[in-house]
């Protein structure tokens, strides 16, 4: 069972450490994964404890993520005048334009891994996928 894990580890490891997985990597952390929930979430009023919360990120690192991106131009923070305690965050039209751009890097990516498996086997992938993810969420519980 051991090389089995092994094995896993170093096959996951080499993915992270190819340049053409960065695309997706980086949807998984930090400011592409606000922008992208931003995106998903761009109708709805969102505060930062919603990116918190939503992300299972700290509030001191959503703070820190949200202020870079304000920096960049990215998002616009608004104090939301019923509550001038409250932040609403959202997304500008250069933040917009650079998320769909990542979006579109991403796809291109994931285009190619589907195309180079097959349909069949990109299927088994992401039934495997899914598995991961009930096993982790039940084990999370």
């Amino acid at each position: 069972m051991q090389t089995i894990n092994n094995q896993m580890i170093e096959t996951i490891r080499q993915m992270y450490d190819m340049e053409a997985f960065s695309p997706l990597m980086e949807f998984c952390q930090g400011e592409m994964r606000t922008l992208n929930y931003l995106l998903t979430n761009r109708n709805v009023k969102t505060l930062p404890s919603n990116i918190s919360s939503t992300l299972n990120v700290s509030r001191s690192r959503t703070t820190a993520t949200l202020t870079s991106l304000r920096r960049k131009g990215y998002i616009n923070m608004e104090i939301l005048p019923s509550d001038r305690r409250c932040l609403v965050i959202s997304l500008t039209k250069e933040g917009t334009d650079y998320i769909i751009e990542k979006l579109k890097q991403a796809e291109n990516y994931i285009g190619l891994v589907v195309t180079n498996l097959g349909q069949e086997n990109a299927i088994k992938l992401i039934d495997l996928l899914k598995l991961i993810v009930d096993i982790t969420k039940r084990n999370e519980a």
